[in-house]
């Protein structure tokens, strides 16, 4: 705003940022009638929210500025790139959220401007994608203390080994199971003693960590691995199935060996990657 800016240029800047404001108020609510029949750019969405992905929000109210209105089938596959990219880079490598939040308020003034091309952000991102083998050996051995973090993996991970799309766990508010629990009773204290394990060391590992339903979870409690793995093998959960079904025991090496099944099926289902 400036002082030599005529009354018609103040009241298209006003509409302008109403309008902007709008957009970002629609990214902050995955049910809002701006992605009304909109079921894949809505989850989009709410995944984004869940993990806290803001810093990428002024560059997405440009994005669907350009897109969002003639082509939303360029916005969605946008909104996939960065979430796939925020996912391996944030939640699964740990890196620093803020690390290109820089980046992205320059590329949305740049792409107001029309001063660069949506093919240089994605060319970008690419070159700075996190590999396969970076995310493999980060699950493997994962300390994971932020349960929405433990929780949103596993979930992704059972929803690709779905058979059929329209059954997926992400919209029913799966709970968090510890397997190995975070207040053991005696007996699993006596069973971790007779493992060589100590608590503290693997109760917040990735492969001590599963879904269930809030009811299960309730039900499971502190009842012995022999009994949990029972009740996870009748499970309508595939990600339980796969995991525990040769695992007869759960030590130290049960607890890696469901973080190299989880790690290789990110990879054999091309979870969060990259996609042109």
């Amino acid at each position: 705003i400036t002082n030599n800016m005529s009354s018609e240029e103040f009241v298209s800047l006003l509409n302008e940022m109403a309008n902007e404001a709008f957009i970002y108020s629609a990214l902050l609510d995955h049910s809002h009638t701006l992605w009304e029949n909109e079921d894949e750019i809505s989850s989009l969405i709410d995944e984004i929210n869940f993990l806290r992905f803001r810093q990428v929000f002024p560059l997405l109210v440009v994005l669907y500025r350009k897109f969002g209105n003639k082509e939303r089938n360029e916005f969605k596959k946008l909104l996939k790139l960065f979430l796939n990219f925020s996912v391996r880079s944030y939640t699964i490598l740990d890196r620093n959220p803020n690390e290109f939040e820089r980046k992205y308020s320059e590329w949305a003034r740049l792409l107001r401007e029309d001063k660069i091309e949506i093919k240089e952000i994605i060319e970008f991102l690419k070159e700075n994608w996190p590999s396969d083998d970076e995310i493999k050996n980060k699950i493997i051995g994962m300390q994971v203390k932020n349960e929405k973090k433990a929780k949103y993996i596993l979930v992704k991970v059972n929803d690709a080994l779905e058979k059929t799309l329209l059954h997926t766990t992400w919209s029913n508010q799966p709970t968090l199971e510890h397997v190995i629990p975070r207040n053991p009773n005696e007996e699993w204290k006596r069973y971790l003693k007779s493992k060589n394990m100590k608590h503290e060391k693997f109760v917040n590992r990735l492969g001590n960590l599963t879904i269930l339903s809030q009811k299960e979870n309730r039900e499971l409690g502190n009842i012995p691995y022999s009994e949990k793995r029972k009740k996870y093998l009748e499970m309508d959960v595939p990600l339980n199935k796969v995991t525990f079904e040769k695992l007869e025991e759960f030590d130290e090496e049960a607890i890696r060996k469901r973080e190299e099944i989880i790690a290789n099926l990110i990879v054999e289902k091309k979870l969060w990657e990259f996609e042109n």
